[in-house]
């Protein structure tokens, strides 16, 4: 339901904001709170901030870019544009705010907090002034690059981009076509804006999400293809945009730079796809089977429920507490539904969001090889 998809993606926006707000914010004010010499939180900003901010800055792009995807002919998007510079125009009045109480105050745990607020209020105004740059100029991605082409709204279009980020991710920027509709797991904030965002590298490539009118689609796919240094293509599910994207990649000029993944339970199609590309141009060193693996997904799964679990957390951990004052079966049946309610909306979007295999680990592997012999 579209009331479903606009919830989800509300939330995803907020794990970002809450996510950014703690790594500008409480991470160096924690470490100043753990540091009894009062010369050593000077040091530790100047050291930590920077690697804070560019990791900050590009996850907020990364998920306006998700929310409002370029457009894959380079065509301007003002409207987006607009929308990021009436939040970078708020969060520079938001930085003048602090940095005049950072010139006034004298406390030095006071000075430092405005600090810290001046780093964050920037960070979000960098983002969002570049993002809008972005927008407002006509611009196409630049190669080179890799383009990842897949069946919409699947599992590859969510556990194999998100085995695409983790192993290229920082080091190659991404071109990731996107779906027309989306449903609840298009908006995993993980995916969008953490996946192959390490925090350090200052200069870290970020995954860059476009969209194409139905009309432009075959022509715009033709162009990125021209301009990628690798094109991964899934060919598990066989949809009929897939098919005219093998018309694309499987032409002799290209053929080197393409590289075949496939579900391995869908493996006996492979004879029938080469006969409509060609042997040569699909060597069987360039196929990568993968199978769906729920251990791989496990790290996935635990900061998925988490993150499902976050806003949730404070009101839980009251009702723990008002369990030591129980005193009638009664009561602890109120407490255990209260507990319910709190829980069982975070499972919900768990279950939509999270709750699915990763790519077991030997395909990426050889994926990461193939991938990495001329990043």
């Amino acid at each position: 339901m579209w009331i479903i998809r606009i919830l989800t993606a509300i939330w995803a926006a907020l794990i970002v904001y809450v996510s950014v707000l703690i790594a500008t914010i409480a991470i160096p004010l924690a470490a100043y709170l753990l540091i009894r010499w009062t010369g050593a939180p000077p040091f530790m900003a100047l050291a930590v901030v920077p690697f804070v901010c560019a990791w900050s800055v590009r996850a907020l792009r990364r998920f306006c870019g998700r929310l409002f995807p370029l457009s894959s002919t380079g065509n301007r998007r003002l409207g987006p544009a607009l929308v990021c510079m009436a939040g970078c125009a708020f969060a520079f009045v938001a930085d003048l705010n602090s940095i005049q109480r950072l010139v006034t105050l004298r406390d030095a745990a006071t000075w430092f907090q405005s600090g810290v607020m001046v780093v964050s209020a920037s960070t979000f105004c960098i983002a969002l002034a570049l993002q809008a740059w972005q927008y407002a100029r006509v611009t196409a991605i630049q190669a080179p690059y890799i383009l990842y082409l897949r069946t919409f709204l699947g599992f590859s279009d969510r556990a194999v981009t998100a085995a695409l980020f983790t192993i290229a991710g920082g080091r190659s920027p991404i071109a990731v076509l996107t779906a027309p509709y989306s449903n609840a797991a298009s908006w995993d904030p993980v995916l969008i804006a953490f996946r192959g965002n390490p925090l350090v590298r200052l200069s870290a490539k970020s995954p860059v999400f476009l969209r194409a009118a139905d009309g432009e689609w075959e022509r715009s796919v033709r162009n990125l293809v021209e301009g990628a240094s690798h094109v991964v293509v899934d060919i598990s599910d066989m949809s009929s945009g897939v098919r005219a994207e093998l018309e694309i990649v499987g032409r002799e000029d290209i053929s080197r730079k393409v590289i075949w993944l496939s579900d391995a339970a869908q493996s006996d199609r492979l004879p029938q796809i080469r006969a409509l590309v060609g042997l040569a141009h699909m060597p069987s060193d360039r196929v990568v089977f993968y199978e769906r693996s729920w251990t791989a997904g496990l790290p996935n799964l635990f900061i998925g429920l988490c993150l499902s679990q976050l806003f949730a957390l404070n009101s839980l951990l009251s009702s723990l507490g008002s369990l030591r004052s129980v005193a009638t079966p009664r009561d602890l049946g109120g407490v255990v539904g209260a507990l319910t309610v709190q829980i069982l909306p975070g499972l919900l979007l768990f279950v939509a969001v999270f709750a699915r295999p990763a790519v077991d680990r030997h395909a990426q592997r050889k994926l990461r090889t193939l991938l990495t012999r001329s990043l």
